[in-house]
């Protein structure tokens, strides 16, 4: 699999607006497109302001008045502002998620759970998960080592947390308490088979995840640990 071609394939993708629907589904409202499509009645608006204010003046031959002038103004600044404001109005979630769509690095993701029905034969939705991931460049070239840290960490979880130093209690609470989409969680190297800069990430899994090997492949932007800041890609966008 060539990297490079993949995530040039997906920067034109988004260059054309096809990207966003082939990832998990955003249940945030659309606040900002439909701001930006009122911009449609507001220049509609505009324009049958400005045929009645010239039809007015070429009937009466008179000027233009102040008053007139000054909602011509108004309105125009409404349908200006729709058009470029619009980006003011997204959430802080569609505003990461457009980060991680524009500049997020490829990674490789090894699942430590997932719901229960992400491995049934029938599974069709994206569904909540935990994953492992790496920006060590060592995971990308064997990603069977971070396959083989997930298992571990998924071990952690039946164990007593109280025997175990405060960073690996952390990693084993988060997952035996499954609260959802948490913070992503620093892994300490000793944890991740001496790989280096390895998070524990909520994420949501598409039905059939690209796979590189023992890992899945997903975009994170670096050193961004909200929940969403890691896109898990599916297998039909390298396919496609």
């Amino acid at each position: 699999m060539n990297l490079v071609t993949l995530r040039e394939d997906l920067r034109d993708l988004e260059r054309k607006d096809k990207l966003e629907k082939q990832l998990a589904p955003n249940d945030d409202l659309p606040w900002s497109e439909m701001v930006w499509l009122l911009q449609v009645p507001a220049y509609i608006g505009l324009g049958i302001f400005v045929y009645r204010m010239v039809t007015t003046v070429r009937d009466t031959k008179a000027e233009v008045s102040r008053e007139d002038f000054a909602w011509f103004v108004l309105l125009a600044l409404v349908a200006v502002a729709l058009k470029f404001l619009h980006p003011l109005f997204r959430t802080r979630q569609q505003r990461l998620r457009r980060r991680v769509r524009r500049t997020g690095a490829l990674v490789p993701a090894a699942i430590v759970q997932a719901n229960p029905r992400f491995s049934g034969p029938d599974n069709t939705a994206w569904l909540p998960g935990s994953v492992l991931v790496s920006f060590d460049a060592a995971a990308m070239e064997s990603p069977e080592r971070l396959a083989a840290a997930a298992q571990q960490l998924w071990a952690l979880k039946a164990k007593d947390r109280r025997t175990m130093p405060m960073a690996h209690a952390a990693v084993a609470w988060s997952l035996y308490h499954e609260m959802g989409m948490l913070p992503s969680l620093p892994v300490p190297p000793d944890l991740c088979e001496g790989l280096r800069d390895c998070l524990l990430v909520s994420t949501m899994l598409p039905p059939e995840p690209l796979r590189m090997g023992s890992a899945l492949l997903g975009l994170m932007v670096a050193g961004e640990m909200a929940p969403g800041a890691l896109a898990v890609i599916p297998q039909a966008l390298a396919d496609a």
